[in-house]
């Protein structure tokens, strides 16, 4: 196969590396997984483009092969032509480079209607591929002994039973107190507040630190987020409500139900 722009995966093992550059957000990532161990399946490294500031929790995924290179960068336009590359630098690249590239989705180059209402669908949508992939392909590295190190710290502070409350004061994306008070089993349990500045007695740049803390959950208050979308894939048991009126408007044009479609997990969507 000469070098190019894969637009299907190939049917059977080639031997060369793809450089993917995915949509890329965090939560994207953790959609993506599935289809990233598909592509490990068919070449013979990836070389995966991530947001800098998401190294740690994705490194730390994926720390279960050496077959992937991440290419760390902070914005998109630094090598996507959908936002902003020039696209002969683009194209430059492609040439130049031993690697297959794939573009996914919006930073297509070529037909881009496959994206309808569900972006994480349209990822695998794309190729051919059966979305709910996504859960069964799959697979993260656990560290153990770290997450029960985290567990047994985040106890001491909030005890075995207590509820997550995730927003971003920083973008002003608040959960609406009141909505969980009529909805929640545990109004007087330990409310932790993942990702505020206010819990700074209780912090870790890597995700999955927090998977024990997550799997031993009584129930989840959420914004549509990376958080959401790992329980999602993690199959945690726990009420998860997704306070989806918290980014309605960034998400209008999106299914927020096709986002949330692991039958194993309990997700009650919140307007």
């Amino acid at each position: 196969m000469e070098n190019k722009i894969i637009k299907t995966l190939p049917q059977n093992k080639v031997n060369g590396t793809l450089f993917f550059i995915p949509h890329l957000g965090l939560g994207d990532q953790f959609v993506n997984n599935g289809l990233i161990n598909i592509c490990l399946e068919k070449f013979s490294n990836v070389v995966l483009v991530i947001k800098k500031n998401q190294l740690e929790t994705i490194k730390h995924m994926y720390n279960y092969t050496n077959k992937i290179v991440f290419y760390t960068i902070s914005h998109d336009r630094e090598i996507s032509p959908k936002y902003g590359l020039n696209i002969n630098k683009f194209i430059n690249m492609v040439k130049n480079s031993e690697y297959y590239f794939y573009l996914q989705c919006s930073h297509s180059l070529y037909d881009t209607s496959i994206l309808g209402n569900c972006f994480s669908k349209s990822f695998y949508l794309e190729l051919g591929l059966d979305p709910l992939l996504r859960y069964s392909k799959f697979r993260t590295y656990r560290n153990h002994e770290r997450e029960n190190e985290y567990y047994n710290k985040f106890i001491g502070i909030y005890g075995t039973e207590y509820l997550i409350i995730h927003q971003d004061k920083e973008r002003k994306l608040f959960l609406d107190e009141n909505k969980i008070n009529n909805i929640t089993k545990y109004a007087n349990l330990p409310r932790y507040y993942i990702a505020d500045s206010d819990c700074d007695n209780f912090k870790s740049d890597n995700l999955f630190d927090y998977c024990l803390i997550f799997e031993k959950c009584k129930e989840f208050h959420i914004m549509p987020s990376s958080i959401s979308i790992l329980c999602d894939q993690l199959n945690v048991l726990a009420p998860i409500y997704i306070h989806y009126y918290t980014r309605e408007k960034e998400w209008l044009n999106q299914d927020i139900k096709q986002l949330y479609t692991n039958t194993n997990t309990n997700i009650e969507i919140v307007y």
